[in-house]
């Protein structure tokens, strides 16, 4: 990925995880940006050139058709994680996600890497559909409950 595609992905990503973040109940809306941001400045401090992350973009012929972000998170235990993955909307729903991610653990494999994780909120069927179908399995599950919520009467 080039630098000029870095800028208008860390754009876009920052507002999508944004929104991610107020969806899973991490923050609320007013705080939302300065947690992305932050986030992002932490994990990827020099952009592309950031040591151990990977961020390349998927084509299909001369068309972008979207992205994914893989980072060797621990070499000892030969671990990845997959941090984004992207594809153009209007292309959604025709197996490109799934040609990113067999991409992405060819790279990973490449890498010497033995296994890979990912994160997805919990709310994100259709990812979460994709990635099972590309053989990930639930490792954890983070259950929220608001406690401003009326207390339930038991019987």
């Amino acid at each position: 990925m080039s630098d000029e595609d870095f800028g208008e992905y860390l754009r876009d990503a920052i507002d999508r995880y944004a929104l991610a973040q107020v969806a899973a109940k991490v923050c609320g809306p007013e705080d939302a940006k300065a947690v992305a941001v932050k986030t992002y400045e932490k994990l990827l401090p020099n952009g592309v050139g950031t040591h151990g992350h990977h961020l390349y973009n998927a084509f299909n012929a001369m068309e972008k058709v979207g992205m994914i972000w893989l980072a060797e998170q621990d070499r000892v235990r030969k671990t990845g994680f997959i941090y984004d993955v992207i594809v153009v909307n209007a292309l959604r729903r025709r197996g490109i996600g799934l040609a990113i991610l067999r991409a992405g653990e060819g790279m990973a494999r490449l890498m010497g890497l033995e296994t890979l994780r990912l994160h997805v909120v919990g709310d994100n069927f259709a990812a979460r559909g994709l990635y099972r179908k590309a053989g990930f399995g639930e490792a954890s599950v983070v259950m929220v409950k608001e406690l401003s919520d009326p207390i339930e009467q038991r019987t």
